[in-house]
């Protein structure tokens, strides 16, 4: 029998409910199975009702609100399938309660039923609850067969000014395999991330800080990944607040050595925080491999993303006004990264998309930059690392440099000396930054060995504008195809190249006072296979032209054609096997041949 009261003697088949929708029936203690069912139908004029087929009694706790009453329900339900509703009210553990064998059972939490459990462990399978505190204490919460959870189950209250950092912190360690955020939580230190977790914004959440913020070993990492297949998504992270600099590193989004196959997607960073160490929004410590950045916009902040992983993948990103390197690849560990189809604005930044300290085997593709302060748009660069590292691709990327007026240098595309085999192909770059006299460059190319083609070099359009001035460093490249236009000179090739020629052929020089220029004594010679169209006063300046190349079993033989064609005194031959420059004595097929130095080689 249906009872409207606990004491009520009335037989009753109906209840009305609340304003709020909330009702409670009552029914007599016993021992019910079998057939010992109810159908329960929720009804209200003008609406379709909505009817529960046989809903148990054993489906409701009743008695004292403690875990031995919880425990006598569910073992009196055994494996039947059943939802177990847990009315309001607190219900006090009294030690470490395992109910996850229950897998058949769903614990449905009416609004205002807490689980107070101190410090002790609760390990619970399935749970149904709306946006309302579900547990309290400072004990381990296990979910074991939930497909998301929410901090507000923990307390968090989304308010945007109430401390949720504890909230969080249970959330994320309760086994959830999602981690739903609704509203706008305020964390005071770091979350430590030891589950495979999405962290699912739904494109509404955000997640800030503010000037109480704790920081770890003088580390900030808002987010301090510390397992495999951690992703974060449409999430708003607000750090604006935070106290900088930071002593140590500042990450917002920090994926530890070892961890893979983190992912940020289509999220948003407001002001990743100054530090003296390094810093960014998102890194990708060594080791922590496959990580992928993708649809994120970074505003005003220390950078975007600094990997030291290998095979990370950033794309279809935007970054506004960074104040450090936007997109970097650090250190021998990283290898195989791709920074592709990027957005980089700003007025305020150095260097955005960069290689450095051995990170090799990278593509930089189809990244757009406007603006640059001073450093370097693409490209690689070492301090540390001093030995050859094997370089990567630029290809298909604009750089406007938007004609700012700095006070230092500025390159548009830079290869640093310790990087070999760079490929340079199809970009764009245009408007370099007047620089009042400073070696501001469209492309400088340092590095041994490589190729440069398909790239156009334009002069900005301001009154102070740079010209689109190549510089070459080292040889053995290839150079062909490419377009510039400059007032003062196109190619510059300059610093102790001997021995390693380059090719160059079929590039379009439009305008300016020199085509290509030598700036040292200690050049290579070119391999002007076609010096292509060149309208500039004096197309070639102190170059040394080289049309020949031969291997020394050639050079050695004087019937070989290196020795009784258009031999003449003086005349370059590059040997490919030694891999040096010679020059000719005399005329004559027995005429030997010198090195650089003088030497008689041949």
């Amino acid at each position: 029998s249906i009872y409207a009261t606990a004491t009520s003697a009335v037989v009753i088949n109906s209840v009305t409910s609340d304003s709020y929708g909330n009702y409670s029936f009552y029914y007599e203690e016993g021992n019910y199975y079998g057939d010992h069912t109810r159908k329960l139908v929720v009804s209200k004029v003008g609406y379709t009702s909505q009817t529960y087929d046989y809903h148990g009694p054993s489906d409701f706790v009743i008695g004292t609100l403690d875990d031995a009453n919880i425990a006598s329900t569910i073992t009196a339900i055994g494996s039947e399938k059943a939802t177990l509703f847990i009315r309001p009210g607190t219900w006090n553990m009294s030690g470490n309660v395992d109910w996850s064998s229950y897998t058949n059972i769903t614990f449905k939490f009416a609004p205002g039923a807490i689980i107070s459990h101190g410090a002790y462990t609760v390990k619970i399978p399935k749970i149904y609850a709306g946006l309302q505190q579900v547990f309290s204490g400072t004990g381990t919460v296990t979910l074991s067969k939930v497909k998301e959870a929410y901090p507000e189950w923990f307390g968090a209250e989304g308010d945007g000014t109430t401390d949720d950092t504890v909230a969080m912190q249970q959330t994320s360690d309760c086994g959830a395999p999602v981690v739903k955020l609704t509203d706008s939580y305020l964390l005071t230190a770091n979350i430590t991330v030891s589950n495979p977790i999405l962290f699912d914004g739904q494109n509404i959440a955000t997640i800030k800080t503010d000037a109480t913020y704790t920081l770890t070993d003088t580390n900030f990492l808002l987010f301090d990944v510390k397992a495999n297949h951690v992703t974060f998504k449409g999430i708003y992270f607000d750090t604006t607040t935070v106290v900088t600099p930071i002593a140590g590193i500042a990450f917002v989004v920090h994926y530890n050595q070892t961890y893979t196959h983190g992912k940020v997607i289509d999220c948003t960073f407001i002001k990743s925080p100054e530090a003296t160490g390094a810093k960014a929004a998102i890194a990708f410590r060594a080791t922590a491999d496959y990580g992928e950045v993708k649809g994120c916009y970074f505003d005003t902040g220390k950078g975007a993303v600094f990997t030291q992983a290998g095979y990370t993948n950033a794309h279809d990103n935007t970054v506004k006004d960074p104040g450090d390197v936007s997109f970097v690849a650090n250190g021998t560990g990283s290898t195989f990264a791709t920074f592709a189809n990027n957005h980089i604005y700003t007025t305020v930044a150095s260097s955005h998309i960069l290689a450095e300290e051995g990170a090799a085997n990278f593509l930089f593709t189809g990244n757009t930059i406007y603006g640059l302060i001073d450093g370097i748009g693409i490209g690689t660069s070492t301090t540390s690392v001093t030995t050859q590292s094997v370089g990567g691709i630029i290809s298909n990327n604009i750089i406007d440099g938007n004609n700012a007026t700095v006070t230092a240098a500025t390159t548009g595309i830079y290869s640093s000396q310790y990087y070999s085999n760079m490929l340079i192909v199809n970009n764009i770059v245009r408007n370099m930054p007047a620089d009042a006299g400073l070696a501001s460059r469209a492309l400088l190319f340092k590095g041994k060995g490589g190729t440069i083609s398909g790239n156009k070099f334009y002069e900005g359009t301001s009154p102070n504008y740079t010209t689109a001035e190549i510089t070459l460093y080292a040889g053995a490249i290839t150079v062909s195809g490419n377009t510039s236009t400059a007032t003062n000179r196109h190619w510059y090739v300059t610093g102790d190249n001997t021995n390693l020629p380059i090719s160059f052929s079929a590039n379009e020089m439009i305008g300016g006072v020199y085509g290509i220029q030598d700036g040292s004594s200690t050049n290579a010679p070119f391999a002007l296979n076609n010096l292509g169209t060149c309208t500039a006063t004096s197309p070639i300046d102190g170059i040394t032209v080289l049309l020949n190349y031969a291997t020394t079993t050639q050079l050695t033989n004087k019937a070989a054609i290196i020795n009784t064609m258009d031999k003449y005194t003086g005349k370059a031959v590059y040997n490919t096997t030694t891999k040096k420059v010679l020059y000719s004595a005399g005329t004559l097929a027995t005429d030997h041949w010198y090195d650089t130095a003088g030497v008689d080689t041949h």
